[in-house]
């Protein structure tokens, strides 16, 4: 029963991730929301394909029906409509083909409700916010560093110095290596991001276990 509960918040608080995410690329994109104006449709396949691969995967009907509700609303839509271009594979590779419509999957960052990123990874989580760092929780880290002496290999598990780059308000995302983000003395996420992320905020680190 307490499984089943915590997988429903967590599937609602998914929810609204998305929800948030498709309005703002859709607000970004200038386009109105249904029953303000014209759609145009390739602007809808765009946001479609945009949001995607950035789904997860291994959710039911139940998740998959409430997201296709929500970009239909948006877009001007059926959510029937919605829900077959979501679960068909080659829909975005289609449009690709065609030349109309860009499939590089949106990478979201998730903020709980003060600005604080939240990662994959408990060390880094602990890391930013100054707290809950024990030398259980950084041996048990599953990002290590890799020393060779002759034919010997030892792996060092990366303690919170390892994620930092440059000054101390630097920190490297452990799920977007590639990306480099500034946070202020409370861990709150201060730099822009890329085009192609984008920060949701309202989760929690339960929620990302």
């Amino acid at each position: 029963m307490y499984l089943r509960a915590r997988e429903r918040r967590r599937q609602g608080s998914e929810v609204m991730q998305v929800q948030s995410a498709a309005r703002f690329l859709w607000s970004r994109s200038g386009m109105p929301q249904a029953g303000e104006g014209g759609v145009f449709p390739v602007q809808a396949e765009q946001l479609i394909c945009a949001l995607r691969r950035s789904l997860p995967h291994d959710r039911g009907g139940e998740f998959a029906s409430q997201i296709s509700t929500i970009l239909g609303d948006i877009v001007g839509l059926s959510a029937k409509d919605v829900r077959i271009a979501l679960t068909d594979h080659t829909f975005c590779r289609e449009k690709q083909a065609a030349g109309g419509v860009a499939t590089e999957p949106l990478r979201i960052i998730h903020l709980d409700r003060s600005g604080t990123p939240i990662s994959s990874n408990p060390v880094w989580n602990a890391c930013i916010r100054g707290q809950g760092i024990t030398a259980a929780l950084i041996k048990s880290n599953t990002d290590k560093a890799l020393y060779r002496s002759g034919h010997q290999r030892t792996e060092i598990p990366w303690s919170c110095r390892d994620y930092h780059k440059g000054p101390i308000d630097v920190w490297t995302h452990p799920d977007f290596p590639g990306l480099s983000i500034v946070l202020d003395d409370r861990g709150r996420l201060m730099s822009a991001l890329p085009a192609d992320y984008l920060a949701v905020k309202g989760g929690s680190i339960a929620e990302s276990k």
